[in-house]
């Protein structure tokens, strides 16, 4: 038996006696044949995925995340040495309802090693999942990301999941001082009845480690048409502040941080704030971190079809939003929508007034030998319909040089003069050079922009 002993500032004391426990649970520990042509028990589909989930509900109650570890084996399909695939087709990984289900991944594999292989074997452990129940629903995906005739095996899948200890039993809250007091449907009240100058606390919290969480609220009420809160927080006062969030981390400091992480067909937010009276204001954020890093003053984020990040409305004479400073749009096709339902990419103009749209992608120039080839990687994502593509040639020195020029695009004659690209997708382009393209009009250099219009 062991017993731990916890003291508040102002004088609660909370007694928990159990018994420590600790252990690991073998989520899955699968292994599929080997050896010869028709060894591919589990082939991961040209251009799709293999994915499965597991219900783990066997570790003690309350028992936490301390570490996750995994083996994962993939092959060639007749897993003989020397046979290659495409490695770097695809994406490995894995989720928890906790971490938001199957929107969310923690990639272990992201498309990654040289462009073929014999294999890829993965054994390694991660904290990403520490802190959250081991007692869920857990997730597994191999994804080919890249149809083109090839496919791999799957040979070997293990995950152990390790847990902190977790007590049989919870008991003896002891409340002595004076004001505090035990209600039907609380778990236990604190009433700070100071009435000094200096600072008082309802409750202090502190926590230690890796991933401390000075306080984790969460309503598990599945009653519809209701409010239930993880956390509820109140501040009356001339200056009442109901929530205050500090970061003082010199990586990445974050104050307060808003996830939303339904994935149904309904709005959520990651941040939802009302304001009242004369000059409210449902959000204020103020990072103070000075050094060469990022920080924000509210960082906000909701997964979801309908997923709102951030929700604001202004009145008849204010603003919905009133920024002092830059205002950044990043990822490929995100934008501005407008109330016609119309959607803009891209600025109006590029580095200068009325100029053209500078592009999504320029690969420079790229030289290639005759002969040659090269897969250039833009990954602009979205439907490679609305792409434009150009193309420039260059003949460099020591050659005719007559510098840029379009001449022999898309070959004279296939695989002899000028130079081309072909495959377009949303991830990458190839171009190539003619195996006899050495004469005038050479194509010494070549470059490619891509526009996405929409």
């Amino acid at each position: 038996m062991k017993t731990v002993k916890m003291t508040v500032m102002l004088g609660l004391v909370l007694s928990i006696v159990g018994l420590a426990r600790g252990g690991e649970i073998v989520v899955v520990d699968d292994e599929w044949g080997g050896g010869g042509i028709i060894s591919c028990e589990l082939s991961i589909p040209d251009g799709g995925q293999w994915a499965k989930s597991w219900v783990v509900s066997t570790a003690p109650p309350g028992a936490r995340v301390t570490g996750v570890s995994y083996w994962v084996v993939l092959s060639d399909p007749w897993d003989v040495l020397g046979v290659v695939f495409d490695c770097s087709d695809y994406e490995i990984g894995f989720s928890s309802a906790d971490r938001g289900g199957t929107s969310n991944y923690f990639l272990v594999w992201d498309n990654e090693g040289d462009a073929t292989c014999h294999a890829v074997s993965l054994s390694n452990s991660t904290n990403v999942f520490n802190g959250q129940p081991v007692n869920q629903t857990w997730y597994f995906r191999v994804k080919d990301t890249f149809a083109n005739g090839k496919y791999a095996c799957f040979k070997q899948l293990k995950l152990n999941i390790q847990y902190d200890g977790a007590p049989d039993s919870l008991c003896c809250f002891t409340l002595p001082y004076e004001g505090s007091v035990s209600e039907p449907g609380e778990a236990f009240r604190v009433n700070n009845t100071y009435s000094g100058t200096g600072r008082s606390y309802g409750g202090y919290f502190q926590a230690a480690g890796a991933e401390g969480r000075g306080v984790y609220g969460r309503c598990t009420s599945t009653v519809a048409d209701v409010n239930s809160y993880g956390g509820f927080f109140y501040a009356a006062g001339p200056k009442g502040r109901g929530v205050f969030g500090q970061s003082a981390g010199d990586q990445q400091g974050i104050g307060v941080k808003g996830w939303a992480s339904n994935a149904a067909d309904v709005q959520n937010f990651g941040g939802h704030f009302s304001a009242t009276g004369m000059q409210g204001i449902g959000v204020y954020g103020w990072a103070e971190n000075t050094g060469n890093v990022q920080n924000y003053g509210g960082f906000f984020q909701a997964d979801g079809s309908r997923g709102v990040g951030v929700y604001a409305v202004g009145g008849p004479s204010g603003y919905a939003g009133q920024f002092g400073g830059n205002i950044k749009i990043s990822g490929s096709g995100n934008g501005i929508i407008f109330p016609d339902g119309t959607k803009q990419t891209t600025a109006g103009g590029g580095g200068s007034a009325g100029g053209f749209p500078r592009p999504n992608y320029d690969s420079g120039w790229i030289q290639l030998v005759p002969g040659g080839t090269k897969l250039l990687v833009h990954n602009l994502g979205g439907n490679v319909d609305n792409y434009f593509v150009d193309m420039q040639v260059r003949d460099d020195p020591p050659a005719d040089c007559v510098g840029i020029h379009n001449g022999n695009i898309g070959g004279e004659e296939p695989g002899h003069l000028g130079a081309g690209y072909n495959s377009l997708t949303d991830r990458h382009i190839y171009v190539w050079r003619g195996l006899n393209d050495t004469d005038f009009y050479g194509a010494n250099s070549i470059r490619i922009r891509i526009w996405v219009y929409e």
